[in-house]
């Protein structure tokens, strides 16, 4: 019954599959006559650093593919099945160019001959496993952003409009293109189906109309109905694909005009299912009357019960009785008739001669969509601000009335400052520290497919969170100068909205130096604790600078918390000539301004040195994570 309905769903969906190859925008490339992928002795080992501390890093190195060699031929949908820890998307990865930088690759990869490297990632298309995006945006706006930045700079903006709005009709996201993708690394709630999101995923990888698509596990998390109609969809799809799946059911199964099987890195066997079914069944296995394709195939290369080793040998026979049966002859003819590169055509000169736009431009559209997903957060934006407001307000009122000039309002003006220091610093700080984390998934797909130079999207999101800082800033600014009564001329306000907004973009560069400095937020927060501890305890306030040991003064011009509490309390007492002093208090007996300035071990002459240094600090900590952000990056390449 279920073989028949999906039969049905199927002639519903798909009438005509020739319809999907019409016009300019066609699935692939026009008239081509057809591009082939081989790889041979391809073997993969991943460098496993074991870090210690006070010691040395311990290194080892673990082979994950063992000299696999294998072939796609052009326009064919092949499976690539194993069992989970096969190394099934690590070959996938491989042969993509698409892998970490911990993964040292040997072997030739070619198409149509030619051998290929990192320009593999220029020509193909890839399918992730996991779904993520931008939620704030919608199918349609996803789709034009990621053309702006995959296609050639000779694609004019309405051809890419064109080839959107064909994607979106060709894969039935018709109904949905304007709705917000939801559901993204930062828990908001899905507003797309399984289904939707996969076919999504699937034109986000055809945008540049690739002859060679990889897809890792595109049926994962996906119904019966659901997993049919996207493999359909690539069946019918005009270009060569290698599709990595676990255990497909036998329609899906149908779909692939070939399948690949690994186990413990090795292939096993390549050839069609029933030669597959048959290879296996010579090799002493038998399939049940109930049991499907996929199910056989799958309990074949499951490890037998015993010890790792025992399972191992059951591997290595099984790939060495393939080796040298008459189906894996098949395979090595393919291999070997691209031993010499097919002369360039049309198509060839086509596949390799794709000119990226220019940094300016992909820079441009990296930060609108950074602005546009901040402006798609109304309620949180509003949110934050109104938390500064009620912030500001509950300190601002201690300080009503308690400012004046006398002893017990010298304490009570350096308190107020210090609260603009320490409020302009920590959340900003922590707020930053989350941000690369939740972001890194996303970040690293998008840099795996070449899409984007790493400082285009390190500037772009530096620059996109600027306003929203300095207006932060500036608001608990404005509210504690009020409230606090702190020096009524134009000069000084000014002086102190700008100290604290360099204090929070300061603090905000801290923060996106320790994210991309450390592999995770919980280890970056431990050191970053003690970091901001140690800057606010030096500022000047709780300790007289003068007085620092030798040892550790030196950290005092780190501390953009003391150059931002100096610039702050220059600003207040500078030219305040007359202090009121009571005999009696028990406070010190301050007379003019210049003897607070004095006290604090700060000096009238360090004001516009200050906030040199403030702006100086802002770019050595953007600097500073910027490098170790390219090589967090590449960790997860």
């Amino acid at each position: 019954m279920t073989m028949k309905l999906d039969s049905f769903y199927l002639q519903q969906q798909f009438p005509n599959p020739s319809e999907y190859k019409k016009n300019k925008y066609q699935n692939g490339y026009d008239g081509r006559e057809g591009i082939t992928l081989t790889w041979s002795d391809l073997s993969v080992t991943v460098k496993q650093i074991k870090k210690k501390f006070f010691k040395s890093n311990a290194v080892t190195y673990k082979k994950l593919v063992n000299n696999v060699s294998g072939a796609v031929e052009n326009g064919k949908l092949v499976a690539l099945m194993g069992p989970s820890g096969a190394g099934k998307s690590t070959i996938l990865y491989a042969l993509s160019h698409r892998h970490s930088d911990q993964m040292m690759v040997d072997g030739d990869v070619k198409i149509n001959g030619h051998r290929v490297n990192k320009s593999m990632c220029r020509i193909s298309g890839f399918m992730r496993q996991e779904d993520i995006f931008i939620g704030d945006l919608t199918v349609k706006e996803h789709l034009l952003f990621m053309a702006c930045l995959k296609l050639d700079k000779r694609t004019t903006y309405q051809e890419k409009e064109h080839r959107v709005s064909y994607l979106i009709s060709e894969l039935g996201l018709e109904h949905c293109k304007n709705r917000k993708i939801g559901g993204s690394m930062f828990g908001q709630r899905a507003e797309l189906s399984g289904g939707e999101r996969k076919r999504l995923s699937f034109a986000t990888a055809c945008l540049s109309n690739p002859a060679l698509l990889f897809c890792d596990e595109p049926t994962t998390g996906l119904d019966s109905l659901n997993a049919i109609r996207i493999v359909s969809m690539m069946a019918s799809w005009n270009a060569t694909i290698l599709c990595t799946i676990h255990q497909p059911s036998p329609e899906v199964l149908k779909c692939f005009s070939s399948v690949m099987l690994v186990a413990d890195g090795s292939l096993v066997f390549s050839g069609s299912v029933d030669d597959a079914i048959n290879f296996f069944r010579s090799a002493g296995y038998h399939m049940n009357v109930n049991e499907g394709a996929g199910e056989f195939l799958m309990s074949c290369l499951a490890p037998p019960p015993g010890s790792a080793l025992s399972a191992r040998m059951a591997v290595k026979r099984l790939a060495h009785q393939f080796v040298i049966s008459e189906y894996s002859k098949t395979t090595e003819l393919l291999i070997a008739l691209q031993e010499q590169p097919i002369k360039a055509s049309k198509m060839t000169e086509t596949l390799f001669d794709h000119k990226s736009s220019s940094w300016l431009y992909k820079f441009y559209y990296i930060l609108y969509r950074s602005i546009l997903e901040l402006l798609r957060n109304p309620q949180l934006q509003w949110l934050k601000i109104a938390q500064k407001i009620v912030v500001a307000i509950a300190a601002g009122l201690c300080y009503v009335g308690a400012v004046n000039n006398d002893q017990a309002g010298v304490q009570a003006v350096q308190g107020a400052l210090f609260i603009l220091i320490t409020e302009n610093t920590f959340p900003a700080l922590y707020a930053a520290l989350a941000l690369i984390p939740k972001e890194l998934p996303l970040l690293v797909r998008e840099m795996r497919d070449g899409d984007y130079h790493p400082s285009a999207l390190y500037l772009a999101k530096i620059i996109s969170h600027l306003p929203g800082l300095a207006l932060d800033a500036f608001i608990f600014t404005a509210i504690i100068y009020l409230f606090a009564n702190l020096r009524p001329t134009t000069f000084a306000f000014s002086v102190v909205s700008l100290i604290s907004i360099l204090c929070i973009l300061v603090s905000t560069a801290c923060g996106f130096m320790f994210a991309s400095v450390f592999e995770n937020y919980e280890l970056a927060s431990v050191f970053l604790i003690l970091f901001d501890n140690t800057m606010m305890i030096i500022s000047g306030l709780f300790i007289k600078l003068s007085t620092l040991p030798l040892m550790i003064s030196w950290l005092q011009y780190l501390s953009w918390m003391r150059y931002s509490y100096e610039s702050l309390s220059i600003i207040q007492w500078q030219d305040v000539k007359n202090i009121s002093c009571d005999a009696s208090t028990y406070l010190p007996c301050f007379r003019s301004g210049s003897e607070i300035i004095d006290y604090y071990s700060f000096s009238e002459d360090h004001l516009y040195w200050n906030i040199t240094f403030l702006v100086i600090l802002f770019f050595c900590f953007n600097v500073i994570g910027y490098i170790f952000f390219v090589q967090k990056i590449r960790k997860h390449f």
